[in-house]
């Protein structure tokens, strides 16, 4: 039977095999917490981001808050191509495999302005 800490370097290998990315971001405020994306949220709630793999955890009264999500699958899922699902929760969404589909182009453009925002509130920080 494997030790504790052999147990703790192979959950640390399983966990960076699926590439988790955390960025900090402010969000507008309200009496007891963050504005998150469909919802008001209070300190230490969360809510699935909609634009990516993910969910926004909301630290304090200020904004403050932290994305975490991941942008491909976990490697040993060996999918045949990198994209993740909008739709499954996170931290799910990182562990499955999915099929890309083409955009329209109405939606390349909807999903140009969701990547500037996201890129224009990391850069602002």
């Amino acid at each position: 039977m494997a030790g504790n800490w052999e147990l703790c370097l192979i959950l640390l290998g399983f966990i960076y095999s699926t590439r988790p990315l955390v960025y900090e971001l402010v969000r507008p405020t309200w009496d007891e917490g963050c504005v998150g994306f469909q919802k008001n949220l209070k300190v230490g709630e969360f809510e699935k981001d909609p634009s990516v793999c993910g969910i926004l955890l909301c630290m304090d009264i200020e904004g403050r808050g932290f994305i975490y999500f991941c942008q491909q699958p976990a490697a040993f899922q060996q999918c045949d191509n990198d994209t993740v699902s909008l739709i499954a929760d996170y931290p799910d969404c990182c562990w499955q495999c999915t099929e890309a589909v083409e955009c329209e182009e109405e939606d390349e453009d909807v999903a140009t302005e969701v990547a500037t925002e996201v890129a224009t509130e990391v850069a602002t920080y």
